[in-house]
């Protein structure tokens, strides 16, 4: 299949999360949702190592007035994943962002996985960043998904002109706010034909993730903002 077909045939659905379930059990037969859980990481980790993975996690200031936006970027480079097909490709690169956004830098350090995967497998494959319904799933031009993440910046860098009563706190949602135009730019400058994906909509309790397919490199950026 080609990629648009791919993707849609992966993630355009109303049960993403019996996907990514049935997916992993087909790649290996366990025993135990902690055998699974620990899988999934390992999993993980070789593919951020395969691909060349640059990770960025982000937290800038939340317009909804919920805690923070917690804004993942990552990029992996396609060069060494002909063995395998466009589908292993896409739900396991998928999951590295996933896993990745969920484990400390100590746990990232020693590529660890953390206790709630070993234990709770089956229970983190029906969270809400898988939960949202086909119709929710759309393709974008590069200028609509520009002017998207373009709104999103600009929403929460302005809280960032506000008093701050926690300079700890206004120095990191800062820096964060700055490495999310940075990727902005880079979107707009480095990607000529991209072939973009949102699935779902950004909203409060609502994780979206923006899928971007560009030549020889894939780029996952996911928004979340929950209670």
């Amino acid at each position: 299949m080609k990629w648009k077909e791919s993707i849609e045939h992966c993630f355009f659905t109303d049960h993403l999360d019996r996907h990514l379930k049935s997916f992993l059990t087909r790649q290996k037969e366990l025993s135990s949702e902690a055998e699974y859980g620990e899988f999934l990481y390992k999993s993980a980790y070789e593919w951020e190592e395969r691909c060349s993975a640059k990770f960025d996690d982000m937290m800038m200031p939340s317009f909804f007035r919920h805690w923070n936006i917690d804004a993942v970027w990552i990029e992996f480079s396609l060069s060494e994943t002909g063995a395998y097909t466009l589908e292993e490709t896409l739900y396991w690169t998928f999951l590295t962002t996933w896993a990745l956004s969920e484990v400390t830098e100590g746990q990232h350090d020693h590529k660890q996985s953390p206790s709630f995967a070993v234990s709770g497998y089956d229970v983190i494959l029906s969270c809400d960043k898988f939960q949202f319904s086909k119709e929710r799933c759309v393709w974008l031009e590069k200028q609509a998904f520009l002017d998207e993440i373009d709104l999103i910046y600009r929403q929460s860098s302005a809280l960032l002109q506000q008093p701050a009563g926690n300079p700890a706190w206004h120095r990191e949602a800062e820096a964060g706010c700055d490495r999310f135009w940075a990727y902005y730019k880079f979107c707009r400058d480095q990607l000529k034909n991209p072939l973009i994906a949102r699935l779902n909509q950004f909203g409060p309790d609502d994780v979206a993730w923006y899928l971007i397919q560009d030549k020889d490199a894939l780029y996952y950026m996911m928004l979340s903002d929950l209670m």
